[in-house]
């Protein structure tokens, strides 16, 4: 009977509230710099002829294991088109009672091709940003989409 049991709750937890791998495309948070400020870093320099370097950090809570987070970067004309994905393994079912913890995951990823001068839009999920290339930007402004 417990080997019925222990099947039937696992298939009880994958039919009715999903305790598969789930995932979040383009709904962690983007910066010029990692987050949360480690270093005294204030300013990130974006500079011509390099690639942009972006970082986008997701949060996990309670019942998330295998938190992982990604992002890519593709420069089309004048703008700058991000994506990322946010994957997580779901380990009990939503019903249960756990105490609440936040994990913290950042990754990096940059443009595709090196920035020339001049002007670009960063567009990610349903936001838009305008920078100078080069300039020097504000590290910790960033772009966060709607939950």
């Amino acid at each position: 009977m417990t080997h019925i049991h222990r099947c039937f709750s696992a298939l009880a937890c994958l039919l009715v509230v999903g305790c598969a791998d789930r995932i979040a495309l383009d709904s962690s948070t983007l910066c010029l710099s990692e987050l949360p400020p480690g270093d005294s870093i204030d300013v990130a320099q974006i500079e011509a002829g390099q690639p942009l370097q972006l970082f986008v950090t997701g949060t996990g809570g309670c019942h998330m294991a295998d938190i992982e987070v990604s992002c890519n970067a593709t420069v089309k004309g004048d703008t700058i088109v991000v994506s990322s994905e946010m994957t997580w393994r779901r380990t009990e079912p939503l019903a249960m009672s756990c105490e609440m913890s936040l994990t913290v995951v950042t990754a990096s990823c940059e443009t595709d091709v090196p920035l020339e001068d001049g002007t670009y839009t960063i567009v990610y999920a349903d936001l838009e940003q305008d920078i100078d290339v080069p300039s020097s930007a504000d590290a910790y402004e960033c772009l966060s989409p709607e939950a």
